[in-house]
């Protein structure tokens, strides 16, 4: 139960981090938007650095292989290309009822399949279910955009 209160919680704050990026894409530039995300996110993991050594005590190291430090820095570059695209996609007049939808799908359904053929995760007849429906849902929101394409 505690596992899914914490995910619900970390879904929470993706669609805060959506909606304030969509307010601050109506009138600002996306590239000053991400530098100040950015700044953000280096004094979040600061403070959390410095609650793990004085508060709880634990011992801080940079200790890695740098074949984990370099996959860490990959998600890194990921995470900032997104909230770029993103961004800018909302200061373009995107709505975030359009985005969110595709790009949760899409993520979700590419998170499983990368969890099967990288992890070797395995899949259950709920989680195929749960796929197919995630990619119905995906074809029922773009229903229009996909008529107009067909049409041409």
């Amino acid at each position: 139960m505690r596992v899914m209160l914490w995910t619900l919680f970390a879904a929470f704050l993706l669609v805060v981090e959506r909606v304030f990026g969509k307010f601050g894409s109506m009138g600002g530039n996306p590239v000053f938007g991400l530098l100040l995300m950015q700044v953000a996110m280096v004094g979040f993991g600061l403070a959390n650095a410095f609650y793990s050594v004085y508060v709880l005590k634990e011992p801080f190291s940079f200790a890695m292989g740098w074949e984990y430090a370099l996959c860490f820095f990959a998600a890194g570059v990921a995470v900032g290309a997104f909230d770029f695209l993103m961004l800018w996609m909302f200061g373009s007049g995107v709505s975030v009822s359009y985005f969110e939808p595709m790009v949760k799908g899409v993520s979700l359904t590419v998170a499983v399949l990368a969890g099967v053929m990288l992890f070797g995760e395995k899949l259950d007849r709920a989680h195929i279910a749960g796929i197919i429906l995630i990619v119905a849902g995906i074809l029922l929101c773009n229903w229009q955009l996909l008529a107009e394409y067909f049409k041409k």
